[in-house]
Order: structure tokens, then sequence, then C-alpha cells
């Protein structure tokens, strides 16, 4: 059919012109692209046969191009050449799961969707033990010499701008969209939903959204699928104990179910215990693990009960300050628990308490949860 050539010639024509960095954000290209993929992706949904793969191309369509941030402000809010479409692809989620040919595509434009382009830089960087600043030097070089891409001028984003979108998914129903997307799904695609709702839970405005939609009851099943020690699955459990994480920092611990706060125990431990999690992800592991120890006895004892004591004073010794602040705080609030007590009771514990308080002038809250604790 016509719309199969064109779907089959715009995906084609998208790959080349993303390659070879050629299209700009603004370039008549894209707008052609954006217009026939977007038109195909809001019709009713099709039958099986040739035209079943006209959606599927006009996804893949859509996957180079929301790596520009242009397109991706135009997917949220709209403009001259196209009109918002978050309602549009969430809606399209909604109708399958996790075994259709358009899940991964689909996860991976809500995920692109919810970041910068410069902080995807920075994490595909971060893999590769690579700075941001040895990027650009590495970039700089290369174009000097005429060689590589020129940066686009449209693709700067900013965190007030991202964090828009991430709420424009929001109202638009994507935690409902991740959720049918997980319906057996594959492992790539997992991974997306996971770092999809990570970078959601970046937004604080987000996180209630979230836990009522059902995605933090997600992400806690997620974190029991661990099937294997393979890089996927360990990356999968790593972004939804993250995104856990995020999300209950702020959270009011006293609005979940008993159920949800003891079942996010164990996830956010494992980040605590992780020797490979950033400062960041246990700082924000330490701060959920206070906020859901606040809530009373219950809560107090799971901690216990998942060795929570030793993990929490080993990150007692965090060279990081905030790291350092929050394990101590958790500490204390694990009290009167006889087992937290007798642990601090032992000679050699009690001395680092002692020092801590000793930290007032330099680092007063750590210095105040030590002295409160003792």
């Amino acid at each position: 059919s016509s719309a199969s050539a064109r779907t089959a010639s715009a995906s084609a024509y998208a790959k080349l012109g993303m390659i070879s960095q050629a299209m700009k954000g603004d370039s008549e290209d894209i707008t052609k692209l954006l217009n026939v993929s977007l038109d195909l992706i809001g019709r009713d949904k099709p039958k099986v046969g040739a035209n079943a793969n006209e959606r599927e191309r006009a996804v893949e369509v859509l996957t180079f191009l929301v790596s520009k941030t242009k397109v991706k402000d135009e997917l949220a809010f709209g403009s001259s050449r196209c009109k918002a479409s978050f309602d549009k692809l969430c809606k399209l989620a909604v109708e399958i799961d996790g075994k259709s040919t358009i899940a991964y595509g689909l996860s991976y434009i809500f995920s692109a969707l919810s970041v910068s382009r410069e902080e995807a830089q920075k994490e595909a960087l971060r893999d590769k033990e690579v700075s941001m600043e040895q990027y650009k030097q590495l970039q700089e070089l290369a174009e000097s010499h005429g060689q590589g891409p020129k940066d686009d001028p449209l693709d700067k984003d900013s965190e007030e701008n991202v964090n828009k979108r991430r709420i424009g998914l929001i109202q638009s129903g994507v935690v409902a969209a991740l959720k049918s997307l997980s319906r057996d799904a594959s492992q790539t695609t997992s991974l997306q939903i996971s770092k999809c709702f990570r970078l959601l839970s970046s937004e604080i405005a987000a996180r209630g959204f979230i836990v009522q939609q059902g995605g933090l009851t997600l992400l806690m099943n997620k974190c029991g699928e661990k099937k294997s020690e393979e890089k996927i699955c360990l990356d999968i459990s790593s972004e939804s104990q993250h995104a856990i994480a995020k999300t209950l920092v702020t959270t009011n611990p006293n609005l979940l179910t008993e159920a949800q706060r003891l079942g996010c125990v164990r996830p956010l431990l494992a980040l605590c215990k992780d020797h490979k999690a950033t400062n960041l992800m246990q700082f924000e592991a330490l701060l959920s693990l206070a906020n859901l120890s606040s809530t009373g006895l219950t809560v107090k004892q799971r901690i216990v009960d998942e060795k929570g004591i030793h993990a929490i004073h080993y990150l007692m010794f965090s060279d990081h300050n905030l790291v350092r602040r929050s394990a101590t705080e958790v500490m204390l609030n694990l009290l009167p628990h006889e087992k937290v007590l007798n642990h601090m009771r032992n000679s050699e514990n009690a001395r680092l308490w002692v020092a801590f308080v000793g930290f007032l002038e330099e680092d007063k809250p750590t210095g105040l949860a030590a002295l409160g604790a003792i």
C-alpha cells in the first residue's frame, strides 16, 4: 500500500539522516517524517498483514527523531508543524503489551522524552568511564580536523523544560502506558520501563502520581524479577531500586499501604549494599529508609531482619558527607529497636558516635543526629 511504502521510506530516510547527523531539529525533512509517523500512529488499530507493519515503522521513525530536543518539545506541547502527541502515544501503549513488536520502541520513546540530551550523554559516558569534559574535548578535536558533526543549537535543553515534559507525560497517562508495556515484556523493554520511571521520579510533582497509579508496586515487582547475574538483569534491578528511592524521598510514608512500606525495604537496602551504586543512589536510598522508618516499629523490624544495621553502619564511613549524614539519621530513626541499641553499646561503635558528635561545628546535621542517638 502507499502508506506502507511511505513508512518504509520514512524509516530508511530517518536512519540515514540521523546516522549522518545531516538533519537539524527544524529541518523540512523532520517535519515530513514527523507528520507521516504521527498520522499512522493515530489511525485505528490495523489488521494483521502488511498494514500491521505501518505502525511498527512509524514508531521506529519516532525512535530516531526523538533524539532531537525540538522534536521532544513538539511532541509534548505541539507546534506549527505537528500537534501535541503525548496522549496519542500513551493511548497506543495502553492498547498493547510487552509482546508487541512496538513495545520496545514506545518504552524507548517515553524514556528519551524524560531526559535531556546532555544528561543522556552523561549517563552513556559514565558507563564507559569517560567524563563529559573529556567527551567535549574529543568532540572539539574532531571538529577542528573537519571530522564529526557539529552540535545543533536546537538540541539545548534545560532541566525546567525536561520537568515540564515529565509532568506532561504523567498527565497523559504514561504510568498506565508503562504498566501495559511491562506485561510479558522482554528484558530490553523492561530496562527502558524501569529507566523511564527513574527519570520521571526526578520531578517531585510526579512522585505522588507514580505511587497512586501503581508505578511503585510495578517497580517493587521488577526488583524481585532478577533471574540471573546477567548485566541486563542487574541493570533492571538497579534502575528499579533507584526509581523507588527517588519516589519515596518526598512521599508521605503514611499514605502508603503497609505492604508497600515493607516491600520497599529490601530494594532500598540492596542499593545501600551495592558497591557499584553511586553516592547519589545510596544517598536517596538512605533518605527513603529514614522516611519509611519514621512510621513505626514494623518497618524498623523489617530493616533489621534484612540485615540493614550493618549495611547502614558501613555507609556511616562513606567519604561523601551527605551519605554519611543520611546513614547516621537512619540509625537514629531505628532507635529504640533492641538490636540497634545493642549495636550502639558496642565500645567500638560507641566511639564512632562520640566522634560524630565532634562534627557539630563542621557538619551540624550529622553531629546533631549522633548526639540525638547517644
